[in-house]
């Protein structure tokens, strides 16, 4: 399911799911419409407006912490992918300070990695996927590293941070994944989805004497909670569908490396 939502462009989803709201809040009116009449509904327009006023704040509250936290997310990941970036470049530049054959060994490395998760990894995100070359490339390094042996106090002193920044890119590259993989749970969902419901019904206990403004504006309240739901889906997912992080904080790196150290 996620897959088939986050592969549908964003201005169709957002008009489908809009859409699908204004269609159903719209349906239910137009039969509680027939099924029961105005005059029977409009004497409990004062307490039926009070305690859909009440559902709707409550509603409005958890909807509110819930955009928040997937928008956060989405910032966090955008974040990650920026910190594991510039640790790439780090370890790559620092490797001046070791003798050959290792600085070559830590370059080629980093020079791998990045082009397999802009070429590669990127996209695999999209399906929720990972790339293994990618993780084996940091594990065969972080080994390297490990069997050196300092020569002297500079060596160590840069050994100690290319260590220090290599922990910090598989620490961040973990994030990136369990961020890529971490969605809303589905109770989440079920509250968002019924909730929606109850807001849109609370209306359709009052009766008006234009039942056309009646619809209309309950097709306007329907709209905005399939906005905010469009939300909370496009950003549920921060490596996927059309506003997804991008790895431009990766591409910005290779492009440096390619430039001072081409092939």
């Amino acid at each position: 399911m996620v897959d088939l939502v986050h592969g549908i462009p964003a201005w169709q989803l957002g008009i489908i799911v809009v859409g699908l709201s204004i269609v159903l809040s719209g349906l239910g009116l137009v039969i509680v419409h027939r099924l029961v009449p105005v005059d029977v509904r409009r004497p409990h327009n004062d307490i039926a407006g009070y305690i859909s006023n009440i559902a709707a704040f409550v509603y409005a509250v958890i909807i509110a912490f819930l955009v928040v936290a997937v928008w956060q997310q989405y910032g966090q990941a955008a974040s990650t992918a920026q910190l594991e970036a510039n640790a790439a470049s780090d370890v790559f530049h620092q490797a001046r300070g070791y003798p050959d054959p290792l600085r070559k060994t830590v370059r080629d490395a980093i020079r791998d990695y990045v082009d397999i998760v802009i070429d590669t990894e990127w996209a695999l995100q999209q399906r929720g996927g990972v790339s293994e070359r990618a993780s084996k490339i940091l594990d065969d390094l972080q080994l390297e590293m490990l069997n050196f042996q300092p020569a002297d106090s500079r060596q160590q002193a840069v050994h100690s941070e290319q260590l220090h920044d290599l922990n910090s890119l598989m620490d961040q590259r973990r994030l990136r994944i369990f961020l890529g993989s971490s969605g809303l749970h589905p109770v989440i969902w079920s509250v968002i989805l019924i909730g929606s419901a109850l807001v849109v019904v609370f209306t359709y206990f009052m009766g008006t004497g234009s039942f056309r403004a009646h619809l209309a504006m309950t097709a306007l309240l329907g709209a905005s909670i399939g906005l905010v739901i469009f939300l909370i889906v496009v950003l549920d997912y921060p490596y996927r569908g059309d506003i997804a992080v991008k790895p431009d904080a990766f591409k910005l790196v290779r492009g440096y490396i390619y430039r001072t150290h081409p092939r």
